[in-house]
């Protein structure tokens, strides 16, 4: 209660169908093959083929949050979008560092968002598209974290 989020994507794409699913009033409305062209670990054919649909839960039965969704650069926020973040309780990163071409960077401005006590939270794989830009291990990242001024809770760990 009282959160407000700010989402940030850089794809037209990927904005168009987050509102589409944002705006859904029922569950599971929209079908889809998400393997299709996937070749790798299928653990049958018939994998390859399985339909899922979305939403899985219907975001318009949701308590309602303050949620704005902005086509953006993370890295290229205008000083007046990076003043309306500034102050974060927290910065949520899901597959995004390893699509960045500045890890450290990114670290950088990921602080500079937070509040003293702020909290980062990171998830998604390690699988560096930016070729031949920094790829750190996760210890390295770790580290990068810790230089920039964020401090890890717990032990981090690859699932």
């Amino acid at each position: 209660p009282g959160a407000r989020v700010t989402g940030l994507e850089a794809s037209e794409a990927q904005l168009s169908a987050a509102n589409f699913f944002l705006q859904c009033a029922e569950e599971e409305r929209l079908a889809f093959h998400p393997f299709l062209d996937e070749p790798r670990s299928n653990l049958h054919a018939a994998a390859r083929t399985a339909a899922l649909a979305a939403p899985d839960i219907a975001p318009a039965a949701l308590p309602r949050v303050s949620l704005e969704l902005r086509r953006g650069d993370f890295l290229q926020l205008s000083p007046s979008g990076e003043e309306a973040l500034r102050g974060s309780d927290a910065v949520v990163t899901s597959f995004f560092l390893d699509c960045v071409p500045g890890v450290a960077d990114s670290l950088r401005s990921i602080h500079a968002l937070l509040r003293p006590g702020g909290l980062w939270v990171f998830a998604g794989p390690l699988a560096y598209h930016c070729w031949p830009q920094l790829c750190p291990t996760l210890d390295q990242l770790v580290g990068l974290a810790s230089e920039v001024g964020l401090t890890p809770l717990g032990e981090p760990r690859l699932l």
